[in-house]
């Protein structure tokens, strides 16, 4: 593979894939970025097939990470979803459930981590913005190390500072997505991954959550506090079941009532959120639509952008592009568990842009299939309230 990766030569990187380990990873990263820098995305797919042969869990990160910082790359996107999905089955789990264990703790036991400079003691956390901050006997607070700390002790934090960053990248928009389709979690599963790893405790402290009966009611919502513990909108501490699921709560669930008691309390204690949930704007469906089969609110308008706009709000916002005649791209977004595929048809985007092409960009056609069959439409009163809503949510941010 020192010779740049040449093609024939790819069933050497297969074999590595399934002899090496972690110490190969690092070199498959550096060869990643060349190839893709050199516009081989064929050869970086084949990178992506040998990091996943070495399965272990800096591979999956690995993987995770291109899927998210490449995902306008469709190629090298399916080829990650892909290796991710292959190792979840093997593993008889969901993809979700391997994206929460691909999660670092950054060497941390828990929510900090204690180090050691010159006899005195120190605790190390992650702040509300994402950066280390450390906590001496006296409980004093600094943002950096103090100047006695060892040269490999500063190395090893600018690596776990870095890692931090990384991670932090996907998990916004992650979270935004389990809200939307309103991923639940068990009790044990929600405190591992929220309560005790360090980079997700901030999220928790920031988000309103639901404890969800069996028949998919609220049974109660709450809050992270900044020490762990679990509170109402009252400030009063509470017991979670561990018989039921907890999920993000979308705004469309909640009434009146409780959106201003949870708003007012939010901002009385000047929690900002990672993304619009509270004050998450919400659609319905007309009685007219729900016997269509195609949504047609936004049929033959065209969007106050250009078309290469529409193209980058859409991808942002999870729209995968599908290449149809000549060149010209639509765009689907996919809902696993409801096997739900949206299907937008739009005029004036193409595959190679030039200039003036994606002026008269509209839209023409917006239907809902089954995933696995694009034959089978469903009739709008099918779709999730919540899917429809964000739907909505995206045109409204297309046209403007």
């Amino acid at each position: 593979m020192a010779d740049g990766a040449k093609a024939p030569q790819k069933y050497i990187m297969s074999l590595a894939g399934l002899l090496g380990d972690d110490d190969l990873l690092d070199y498959l990263k550096k060869l990643f970025t060349t190839l893709f820098e050199d516009n081989r995305l064929k050869m970086a797919q084949y990178v992506i097939n040998t990091v996943a042969l070495i399965g272990s869990i800096k591979a999956l990160r690995f993987i995770d990470f291109v899927s998210k910082k490449y995902k306008r790359k469709a190629s090298l996107l399916a080829t990650a979803k892909e290796s991710l999905d292959i190792f979840a089955k093997e593993q008889g789990i969901s993809m979700y459930e391997l994206l929460d264990r691909l999660l670092p703790d950054f060497g941390f036991d828990g929510l900090y981590r204690l180090i050691d400079i010159e006899g005195q003691e120190y605790r190390v956390f992650v702040g509300k913005d994402f950066k280390l901050f450390y906590l001496n006997e006296d409980n004093k607070s600094r943002k950096s190390l103090p100047p006695k700390a060892s040269k490999e002790l500063k190395l090893e934090i600018k690596e776990i500072q870095k890692e931090l960053r990384e991670a932090n990248k996907s998990q916004k928009e992650r979270l935004e997505e389990y809200m939307i389709i309103q991923r639940r979690w068990s009790l044990s599963d929600w405190e591992e991954f929220y309560l005790s790893n360090p980079l997700m405790f901030v999220y928790a402290s920031t988000l309103l959550w639901a404890e969800i009966n069996e028949d998919n009611s609220i049974n109660q919502l709450f809050y992270v506090d900044e020490d762990g513990s679990v509170l109402d909108s009252q400030d009063d501490e509470i017991e979670l079941d561990g018989d039921k699921n907890i999920t993000i709560i979308h705004s469309l669930r909640l009434d009146d009532e409780q959106k201003k008691i949870w708003g007012e309390s939010f901002y009385d204690r000047e929690i900002v959120q990672p993304f619009e949930q509270l004050n998450r704007i919400f659609y319905h469906i007309s009685e007219d639509e729900k016997t269509q089969k195609s949504l047609t609110r936004y049929t033959g308008k065209k969007p106050n952008k250009s078309g290469s706009m529409v193209k980058s709000i859409l991808e942002s916002r999870g729209w995968q592009k599908d290449i149809v005649d000549a060149g010209s791209i639509d765009f689907y977004k996919d809902f696993i568990d409801e096997n739900i595929r949206i299907n937008l048809g739009v005029s004036g985007i193409n595959i190679s842009y030039f200039e003036g092409y994606d002026d008269w960009m509209e839209i023409y056609d917006t239907t809902f299939t089954k995933i696995n069959d694009y034959t089978q439409q469903t009739r709008l009163k099918n779709i999730p309230e919540i899917i429809f809503s964000e739907l909505i949510r995206d045109m409204e941010m297309v046209m403007g």
